[in-house]
Parts: C-alpha cells; sequence; structure tokens
C-alpha cells in the first residue's frame, strides 16, 4: 500500500492496493483519491479490501496513519515496513547523526531488519 500527493492542483493524496498474482507480479486492485490523508479514510479503503482479500501482511512506508489504519483493521501483526524506505531512512539518519543527536525513533530504525520489523 502506498499514497502519493501529487495527483493534482490540491495535491490530493491517491492511495493503492496492490497485491501479487500467482507468477509474484504487482497487481493493483483497488484505488482511493481522497481530500487529505488520514487514518480514518485509509481506514475505509482497508475494510473494503478487506471484504476480498485477508492479507498475512501488508507492506507500508512508515506513513503513521497507514499504520494507525492497518492496524484497525487487521491487526499489529500485518503492518511490515518497506525495506527501501528503511534504507532510506537509514541514510538520512546516518547523514545526520554528524549534526545533531539521534532520537529514540532514529534508533529504532537503524536496528530494523530486512522484513520491516523493528528489534
Amino acid at each position: 500500500m502506498d499514497a502519493t500527493g501529487q495527483l493534482n492542483d490540491k495535491r490530493w493524496p491517491l492511495t493503492s492496493i496492490i497485491v501479487p498474482d500467482r507468477a509474484g507480479e504487482a497487481v493493483p486492485v483497488m484505488y482511493m483519491v481522497s481530500s487529505c490523508e488520514t487514518h480514518t479514510e485509509i481506514q475505509i479503503l482497508l475494510e473494503h479490501f478487506k471484504l476480498t482479500f485477508a492479507p498475512q501482511r501488508i507492506i507500508i512506508d512508515k506513513s503513521d496513519a497507514e499504520m494507525k489504519a492497518v492496524v484497525n483493521v487487521f491487526g499489529k501483526g500485518v503492518p511490515r515496513l518497506c525495506y527501501f524506505h528503511v534504507k532510506q531512512a537509514r541514510r538520512a539518519i546516518v547523514r545526520a547523526s554528524s549534526l545533531y543527536s539521534l532520537d529514540h525513533r532514529a534508533c529504532a530504525l537503524l536496528r530494523c531488519d530486512r522484513r520491516g520489523s523493528v528489534g
């Protein structure tokens, strides 16, 4: 699941849900355009998604709104952090660490493993 805020001149987000097919190829199955990106709007999309799909995990980019919506609909064991976004955050933290002290959230990101779990 991912969202982009560059959809129109009002910067409305487009949220997409993509699932793998039997060959492992990505297939978009749901889209949502909304005027904002809060957990409430995302949760509505996920509740409709849940009517057809029962995912074991949903990969997100660490958006607080996405995390809250996924946990509310599917439970704590389902959301996973996107490895690309974890690596991107690690690079930014390492670059910034020479200028600022690391906070608790940044330290947790540095301990993330490949599955997106924090520990």
